[in-house]
């Protein structure tokens, strides 16, 4: 009797431990933006991960701003006085922007753009790594956000 028991625990431990992590109904709002700071792959198991982001991000972050070409520099120069960073274009990119000094000249941005780290939906969420200019696109009319967040 002992040894069933024991049996079925470890088949249970065994299939919970082998599942994908879920996110069901309607987490607290700000949780999605604070996950995805310490957990990029978090926003992979959301059926509309950047979308989520941003409504939970509104609430989370401690400033957020349009981002355009007019402050850039601005803003950018401001990722050093926070922990953290997130930059998102409509409902298709967004990528962490780190704090450190490792930045590349943008002729279209006409600033340093930061080294970041993220996604770009293209049905699926692409995994991107590179300096923001190469992932945010050049200056246009789509709608650009950064959300800053206090370590």
């Amino acid at each position: 009797m002992k040894y069933s028991a024991f049996i079925a625990w470890a088949f249970l431990v065994i299939v919970g431990c082998n599942s994908e992590p879920k996110i069901e109904g309607n987490p607290e709002k700000g949780s999605i933006a604070l996950d995805f700071i310490q957990d990029l792959e978090t926003l992979r198991f959301l059926e509309d991960p950047i979308v989520d982001f941003k409504a939970g991000a509104e609430s989370a972050s401690a400033e957020a701003f349009n981002f355009d070409v007019d402050n850039a520099q601005i803003m950018l120069d401001k990722i050093k006085d926070y922990g953290h960073s997130v930059i998102v274009v409509e409902d298709h990119t967004i990528v962490v922007a780190n704090g450190k000094d490792e930045c590349h000249a943008s002729a279209s941005w006409k600033a340093c753009m930061p080294y970041v780290r993220g996604f770009v939906k293209k049905g699926e969420l692409e995994y991107q790594e590179d300096f923001a200019n190469n992932i945010i696109g050049t200056p246009d009319k789509q709608s650009r956000r950064i959300y800053f967040f206090k370590e």
